[in-house]
């Protein structure tokens, strides 16, 4: 990503190169194995500072700011939105 953001730098296309990692995020499928009460439910909720899954609008937002002219001077980043996981670390 890095090297794509450098390239696009230089170039004349005015691209931006960034990317969202996200943590645990609320789906389907992560809230029938993370039901309350279950094994699952602590292993998926006790890495995040917050102690919550993410939700899908929290990632689209993220996603619609990247692609805003309120985000025009950052490139070749990584933005992590996983409730706090790697601070936790």
């Amino acid at each position: 990503m890095r090297r794509q953001a450098r390239d696009f730098a230089r170039s004349s296309t005015n691209v931006l190169v960034n990317a969202i990692a996200p943590g645990l995020i609320r789906t389907r499928v992560a809230v029938n194995l993370a039901k309350e009460g279950s094994s699952m439910e602590k292993a998926y909720t006790e890495p995040s500072i917050l102690g919550r899954m993410g939700e899908a609008t929290e990632i689209a937002n993220a996603a619609l700011w990247l692609s805003s002219e309120e985000c025009s001077y950052m490139t070749g980043e990584l933005l992590r939105i996983s409730g706090g996981m790697t601070a936790a670390l």
